[in-house]
């Protein structure tokens, strides 16, 4: 519990201009696509925590709650991903740009297996931001649950780029072509 206030009190007192804050997200960008698989990862976990920080301190209680939701232990995961869910709608309904709330209310309907609404709200995200990378790689994924392989690669094909010393994308896309080259081999077997 101490831990939690210190972060809370971490959230309220810092504070990052607009410009250095530019400044470190090209930097870290910049490691995860030329660095170290390390150094790639920790830019990768960096650009996620900078990403959570925002100006409106209603907002950022709302984050802790939802991530609070999520790690109570009373709740069934289904009722933890329903609360914070519900969380980070109400910080998106304070600031319907807010990148990193969009991402986890579509990681939350993804794991409420809603996969239509997921989708859209990862639209919703990358409308504002089309290089927002833990919403392309959401959405791969989304794609993935969808049936839609053609879509989830060129999204899985997309966080490469951006992230190209994750190993684990590599393996979704090679998994990826080779489901789509069976099924043009089935089609083909098939039509004959």
């Amino acid at each position: 519990m101490k831990a939690l206030f210190i972060f809370i009190g971490l959230i309220f007192s810092f504070q990052i201009h607009a410009h250095d804050l530019k400044k470190i997200t090209e930097k870290l960008l910049s490691q995860m696509k030329n660095g170290t698989p390390i150094e790639a990862k920790s830019a990768s976990i960096y650009l996620t925590e900078i990403s959570q920080f925002h100006d409106d301190a209603d907002v950022n209680i709302l984050i802790l709650k939802a991530r609070a939701a999520i790690s109570n232990p009373d709740l069934s995961r289904i009722e933890a991903y329903e609360t914070a869910l519900s969380f980070y709608e109400e910080a998106n309904a304070i600031d319907p740009d807010y990148l990193y709330a969009l991402d986890r209310a579509s990681l939350m309907l993804f794991l409420l297996k809603f996969y239509s609404e997921a989708q859209l709200s990862s639209m919703e995200c990358l409308a504002i931001n089309p290089n927002y990378y833990p919403c392309i790689y959401g959405m791969a994924h989304i794609y993935m649950a969808m049936g839609m392989k053609k879509e989830a690669l060129i999204f899985f094909k997309t966080a490469l780029e951006m992230f190209p010393s994750n190993t684990s994308i590599n393996s979704f896309i090679t998994s990826i072509q080779g489901k789509i080259q069976q099924e043009k081999v089935q089609k083909q077997r098939m039509s004959l």
